[in-house]
C-alpha cells in the first residue's frame, strides 16, 4: 500500500503499526514513494504536542522526563479547537495549522513514554487516540487526535497556549 504524506498526513495507531520507507528505482534516487508493511512495531521515537503537553501548562511535568532536550517549534496540518474543559482537541489533515513542539523520546523510554501518554490521554473526554502525524519540519511523529463526543469552539491562531494566555 503506497501512501503520500503530502496528501494522508495521518494514520491511527493501531496495534499493527505501520513502518515507512523510502523507495528507489533502478539507479538508487529516490521516488519519494512510501510503503508500509503492516505487523511490524514502529521505531517512532518522536511526539508532537499542541495542547498541555507543553511546557508551561499542566500535564508537561508527565512529558518532561521521557523527552531528549528542548524539542523544536512545529506545526502540522489542522485545526484546533478548545473543549471547554481546560485542554484543547486537535484534527488532523485539515486546512489550517496547529503550533506546538516536536520532542525525540529517550531511546530507552521511549515505548514507556507512550503507554503513559496513552492511558493519560484515553481518560480524557473527547476519545483521544494516538496517530502518526507528518510535521512542517519534516518529521513523522506521534501526537493525539481528537475523536468524538465534545462541543468544540474553534482556536483560529491553532495556538493553545496563546489562546489561553489571556485568561491565565
Amino acid at each position: 500500500m503506497l501512501r503520500n504524506w503530502s496528501t494522508d498526513p495521518i494514520r491511527p495507531y493501531t496495534n499493527q503499526t505501520e513502518r515507512i520507507y523510502k523507495e528507489s528505482d533502478d539507479e538508487g534516487s529516490s521516488s519519494g514513494a512510501t510503503r508500509s508493511l503492516v505487523g511490524e512495531p514502529s521505531p517512532l521515537r518522536h511526539l508532537f504536542v499542541y495542547g498541555t503537553l507543553r511546557p508551561g501548562d499542566v500535564r508537561w511535568h508527565i512529558l518532561e522526563p521521557f523527552v531528549n532536550g528542548g524539542g523544536s517549534p512545529d506545526t502540522v496540518s489542522g485545526e484546533l479547537f478548545d473543549t471547554g474543559n481546560d485542554y484543547p482537541a486537535a484534527v488532523f489533515g485539515q486546512e489550517g495549522v496547529i503550533q506546538g513542539r516536536t520532542y525525540e523520546l529517550h531511546l530507552t523510554k521511549w515505548e514507556q513514554c507512550l503507554a503513559v501518554l496513552d492511558e493519560v490521554e484515553g481518560t480524557v473526554a473527547g476519545f483521544y487516540h494516538r496517530v502518526e502525524v507528518a510535521t512542517h519540519r519534516g518529521t513523522t511523529a506521534w501526537s493525539y487526535s481528537y475523536g468524538t463526543g465534545l462541543n468544540l469552539t474553534r482556536i483560529p491562531s491553532g495556538d493553545w497556549l496563546a489562546h489561553r494566555s489571556p485568561s491565565r
